[in-house]
């Protein structure tokens, strides 16, 4: 509206530029490109206004640029386009008039198009404009929705009004040129004062909605940099617990739970073994040299012992193996610690939604408010890190205190062994080489007797099968204890969760004070063999 103004300067502009020294120069009509037929100035002085305020707006939202939030950024992208495109299309129409304005020259008829044209371009943009405002509503909300749009409305019939305005200038100015001859008399009867005084109306009316509507495109502008700021804050610090939370696992629980639980169970185990093995084979060859005794009953009973020696041995052999090998697969849920911290940010996420929802909607108090709960945002993933962190660290500690107790329990396997071999050492101490046939007969008897103890014993069995009960048991205990932390981090997340959500909306005075965001998780040992 502001350059159809402008065009109809032009023409008179135009007029007055004709020979004659009175009206050669433009500017010497009061309200054109000086002075003033009332209280609302001249066109070129209103003109510019425009285009400065008009400039403020393109350099208002240049920060949308930069919003990152997709939710955010597609508003923020609506929001200034229709302002660039304001601008765009509307400062070649008063920057029109205002050079209109200002010579004394030229092709009135041209310079009057060439305004009348950017006027119809910029209102053929009103219902694109109208329709991405509107789009934008679920974000900046009923009433930020309904003042631009009752603002856009008004800027364009503005524009139509320039127009009519225009026209009627043009055929004032159309009627002076063709005076004959041209008094100054009869020019100043035709000149078009009251569409000057009109048209300067109409531009004050521009700059008043322009002017009123700088402080709501800041708002709007400083409300979704906030809440951008806020949803690429906590994603960041989310995103450096999580890389943290990794390094932590990687670097210290995941070889710590190897080396200081797995390596200690394993070589614990394994001494036993090869201790238990030595020794029955240690006796498996002393028996064994008593094969060869000229004594028949003696070398029988050793002939008969030797073999369930050897097989003692390679059955605890193999029982080790089978139990290092269950030992190998111990593992530890590393990954649940990321699951309370990701359950704790889509919580947080939806919190910040709706708090977001709130300051771009310019609802009740929304700025205060939010400047009292700004800081308990960083707050909650600053928290629930080290928890988690204190989780990861306390169960492996827990766990290695545990193996250290069990490679204890591992005696009772060596003392028992060690005892139920004595039975066969002490029939073959009972020989040496001076030894009679009677304590000969004697020998092989305790033999026998010491073999077919053996034989029906199965105590290295049992104390290993005792061994790996207790071994699942301690790690069962283990593991609930690191399902109590985890839980236990859950809940505190979700309490600070509430009370954030709570707090604020109380505030705004929109919600309760407590709304239960539950937690849940599960469906998973988190410490377990195999």
């Amino acid at each position: 509206m502001l350059r159809l103004a402008a065009i109809s300067l032009l023409l008179i502009a135009s007029v007055l530029s004709e020979p004659r020294p009175d009206l050669a120069v433009p500017v010497t009509i009061p309200g054109v490109s000086s002075g003033s037929l009332d209280t609302n100035g001249n066109i070129v002085a209103n003109a510019d206004r425009i285009l400065a305020t008009l400039n403020q707006f393109q350099s208002i939202v240049q920060s949308l640029y930069y919003i990152k939030t997709p939710e955010y950024a597609e508003v923020a992208d609506n929001f200034r386009y229709v302002m660039d495109s304001l601008v765009e299309a509307g400062s070649p129409i008063f920057q029109g008039l205002s050079n209109v304005a200002k010579i004394s020259s030229g092709n009135i008829e041209r310079a009057f198009n060439g305004i009348r044209s950017d006027i119809n371009y910029t209102i053929d943009l009103h219902e694109e404009h109208m329709s991405l405002v509107n789009a934008s509503r679920d974000i900046l909300g009923d009433a930020t929705t309904a003042y631009f749009e009752g603002a856009l409305t008004k800027l364009f019939e503005n524009l139509n009004n320039i127009t009519s305005l225009l026209n009627n200038i043009q055929g004032a100015v159309v009627q002076i040129q063709q005076l004959n001859p041209r008094t100054q008399a009869a020019v100043n009867a035709l000149l078009p004062n009251s569409d000057i005084k009109a048209l300067n109306a109409v531009l004050r009316q521009y700059i008043q909605i322009a002017d009123s509507a700088i402080p709501e495109i800041r708002s709007v502008v400083s409300r979704i940099q906030t809440v951008d700021g806020l949803n690429s804050r906590i994603t960041t610090s989310f995103e450096q617990y999580r890389q943290s939370l990794n390094t932590y696992i990687n670097r210290t629980s995941a070889p710590y739970l190897q080396s200081n639980v797995i390596n200690t169970l394993v070589n614990g185990l394994a001494n036993l073994r090869k201790q238990l093995v030595e020794r029955t084979s240690k006796d498996g060859v002393s028996v064994a040299t008593l094969m060869f005794d000229s004594n028949n009953v003696l070398s029988d009973a050793a002939n008969r012992t030797v073999p369930v020696l050897q097989a003692l041995a390679l059955n605890i052999s193999t029982n080790f193996d089978a139990l290092e090998n269950l030992v190998k697969t111990l593992r530890m849920a590393t990954d649940r610690p990321h699951v309370v911290l990701n359950m704790t940010e889509r919580a947080l996420n939806a919190v910040i939604r709706e708090t977001s929802l709130v300051m771009t909607q310019r609802r009740n108090r929304s700025d205060s408010c939010f400047a009292q709960v700004n800081n308990l945002f960083d707050a909650i993933p600053r928290n629930v890190y080290p928890s988690l962190s204190n989780c990861l660290y306390n169960t492996v500690s827990d766990l290695s205190a545990m193996v250290s107790s069990m490679n204890y329990a591992t005696g009772f396997t060596r003392t028992d062994m060690n005892y139920e071999l004595a039975a066969v050492e002490g029939c073959v101490n009972m020989i040496t080489r001076y030894s009679t046939d009677m304590t000969k007969y004697q020998a092989a008897t305790c033999l026998n007797e010491a073999r077919n103890f053996i034989s029906g014993r199965r105590v290295y069995v049992q104390q290993i099968a005792n061994y790996q009960k207790l071994l699942e048991n301690e790690v069962a205990y283990s593991a609930g204890r690191y399902d109590y932390c985890l839980a236990n981090s859950m809940r505190q997340a979700q309490t600070m969760i509430n009370y954030l959500r709570g707090t604020f909306g109380q505030c705004v005075g929109m919600a309760p004070a407590v709304t239960p965001y539950k937690f849940r998780i599960g469906g998973k040992v988190t410490i377990r063999f195999g």
